[in-house]
């Protein structure tokens, strides 16, 4: 069991050093699959080469900035928000 939990304490140490590289890395894979919805043509996601012209360029958004969006992919709109068309929604109280 030692073992074990000195390869789990290894990578959670590793993982600790790294999210913020992991956490970028993902945010750009998000930008470019979603760079073709209205969302993204909008905010330019094609042309973000780093996360300093991201926070530049897309704006901190309250649900109510996002509502019309959203009412028109309950609606069955597609390439709002994020590709194709979304058929499961959730609610979430923050």
């Amino acid at each position: 069991m030692k073992k074990y939990f000195q390869l789990r304490t290894y990578r959670v140490d590793l993982w600790k050093k790294t999210a913020d590289i992991s956490q970028e890395l993902i945010l750009f894979d998000l930008l470019h699959i979603a760079q073709s919805t209205e969302f993204g043509k909008k905010h330019n996601f094609s042309d973000i080469a780093n996360l300093e012209q991201y926070q530049k360029v897309v704006p901190i958004l309250r649900y109510e900035d996002i509502e019309p969006y959203i009412a028109r992919m309950l609606r069955g709109e597609s390439d709002v928000l994020w590709p194709g068309t979304i058929t499961s929604f959730s609610k979430s109280s923050g």
